[in-house]
């Protein structure tokens, strides 16, 4: 084989050689073009489906938005009837409270008002008891205060005291009224005015029925010697 023949072949094979380097890159870079095409395509697919779902949030988020907006607006529609109930029950409780008020100050100057009568009634039985029993005074209006005030037990205290001034008077009458030999003096002595007469004379809390009976023999005696002049 002559040089030129060597050489012909030698360029056909480096010719082949690189032809087929060139096709084994243009194989590779186009295996390369394919992979970063069916990523680039995985990408947009992926980036379409985050941008669906994006669109899906937004639309999920602004439903949710509006569904609490209406929810608020219930809410304050709510709150504002719950204050007009309020308002209306404060009123009314307010006026229950002025008529709880006022029928309490009415049962009050009721009750006053019914103790009053039976205390007036009370006070009618002990005077009509003493002027029943003459023991009654002449200022029954004085005497109608002075037993108001007492306790039964008091006024029993007060009657028995009473009895016993009158009784102490009659009996001293009775003696201050004859002379020295038994006969009735000449001016008549009512011992029953008498003895009222005695029972009119103001006496003080402390009197006790000896006080009355001292009392009793005194006005005997003055009623004596006025009888003997």
């Amino acid at each position: 084989m002559d040089e030129k023949l060597r050489a012909d072949i030698e360029e056909i094979v480096k010719s082949i050689f690189a032809n087929r380097e060139e096709s084994d890159q243009r194989a590779a870079l186009e295996q390369t073009l394919e992979k970063s095409a069916k990523v680039i395509e995985d990408l947009t697919d992926e980036l379409a489906a985050v941008k669906e779902e994006l669109a899906t949030s937004k639309e999920t988020a602004s439903r949710a938005n509006e569904d609490l907006v209406s929810k608020l607006a219930a809410s304050e529609d709510s709150i504002e009837k719950k204050d007009i109930e309020i308002t209306a029950l404060t009123e009314k409780f307010t006026a229950s409270e002025s008529k709880i008020e006022e029928l309490t100050k009415e049962k009050a100057e009721l009750a006053s008002q019914l103790e009053n009568i039976k205390l007036d009634q009370l006070v009618a039985s002990r005077m009509a008891e003493l002027v029943e029993m003459k023991i009654a005074r002449k200022d029954q209006d004085v005497q109608s205060s002075k037993v108001r005030a007492m306790s039964d037990e008091e006024f029993e205290a007060y009657k028995a005291e009473l009895v016993d001034v009158r009784n102490s008077i009659m009996a001293e009458l009775e003696t201050t009224t004859e002379d020295g030999s038994g006969s009735v003096a000449p001016a008549a002595i009512d011992k029953e005015k008498a003895a009222a007469a005695a029972l009119n004379v103001e006496a003080s809390k402390k009197t006790v029925a000896s006080d009355y009976a001292a009392l009793g023999v005194a006005l005997a005696e003055l009623i004596k010697e006025k009888s003997k002049s």
